[in-house]
This record gives C-alpha cells, sequence and structure tokens, in this order.
C-alpha cells in the first residue's frame, strides 16, 4: 500500500486531480485509481460476493471516485456510477463463471467498471458499450497468475509460488537477483 501511495504521489495532477486515500495530495486521476484500489485491495475479502464465481465488487469504487474527483462529478453522480457498477459486476459473477474457462474473475472488473463510469458520465449506451468492449478485450486475465500465491496447486500438488520465483534467478545466475 505504501508503495502504491509513493508511485502515486509521484505524478502531480494536472487540475484538478484526483485524492490519494490518507494524504492532501491530488495525483492524475489513474494514479489516485491505482493507489486507493491497492488500498481497497489490502482487505482482499473486504466484500466479497459468491455466485457462479466470486466477486468484489467494491474494487469498481476507487477508479469511479478518481474521475468523479478529477471531473467534478457530484455525490449523486458518484452514487449512480458505483450503484450501476455494483450491479454489473454481480450480474456476470451470477450469470457466468471465468474459471471454468481458465480466466480469472477479475474480467468482470473490467466490465463493471466501464460500466459504472459510463452511469457517472452519463454517456451514450453505445459508448458504453464500446468501452465494454476494449476493456474486456484488454483486461482478461488468466488464473496463470495465482499459481504463483505459494498455494498448493490442484493439479500438479506442488507449492508453485516460490518454484516460479526461484528458477529463472537461479538459471540466470546472481545478477539477475540484482535490482
Amino acid at each position: 500500500m505504501a508503495v502504491a501511495r509513493a508511485q502515486a504521489t509521484a505524478h502531480p495532477a494536472a487540475t484538478p486531480g484526483a485524492s490519494v486515500f490518507g494524504t492532501h495530495t491530488r495525483v492524475s486521476p489513474e494514479w489516485a485509481a491505482w493507489a486507493n484500489g491497492t488500498a481497497v485491495r489490502e482487505l482482499d475479502l473486504h466484500d466479497t460476493y459468491l455466485a457462479a464465481d466470486y466477486s468484489h465488487p467494491g474494487d469498481t469504487i476507487p477508479p469511479l471516485l478518481a474521475v468523479a474527483q478529477h471531473t467534478g462529478r457530484t455525490g449523486a453522480d458518484l452514487l449512480s456510477g458505483i450503484v450501476a457498477g455494483y450491479e454489473v459486476r454481480v450480474a456476470l459473477v451470477k450469470g457466468s463463471c471465468p474459471h471454468e474457462h481458465r480466466i480469472d474473475h477479475v474480467a468482470h472488473l473490467g466490465a463493471a467498471t466501464a460500466c459504472g463510469l459510463g452511469a457517472l458520465l452519463r454517456l451514450p449506451t453505445e459508448t458504453v458499450y464500446q468501452a465494454v468492449q476494449q476493456t474486456v478485450h484488454t483486461t482478461t486475465a488468466t488464473r496463470q497468475p495465482r499459481k504463483s500465491c505459494g498455494r498448493r496447486s490442484p493439479r500438479s500438488r506442488t507449492r508453485s509460488g516460490p518454484v516460479a520465483i526461484t528458477t529463472p534467478i537461479r538459471t540466470a545466475g546472481p545478477s539477475a537477483a540484482a535490482p
């Protein structure tokens, strides 16, 4: 969290910008969304919603808040965006299970956030439709990165995290570990 906050505060905003949680600093909205999203994600089970898959609808709030602040939207506009983002995220997780296709559940996040931004900014439906297509195309992730979390993989029955991290370093030699 501290690293994300430091990264964000190194990018001062063109006026008006967006705030970073826990600071009085205004930064560009994408950096505020990054730092604040990291802070929200720190509590991994903050609002887990379980259905066909699992989801964290609250992950949509930091980018919506950043855009609302940067564009000077009202609290009502922000609330409209948050509600739309939650509704879309919950509908997606009720209706589809990306894990069945080896896709990570974050695939729902991009679409829900795009819809939330559409509601927040009162964008035409056609624009939101295109935004959803683009975000799903560019943000869909496989489950592979999660296999490097040090958990036991059900397929290999090994601890994949330490192996995934140390094997490239051992193969490349000591210089690979240097920053």
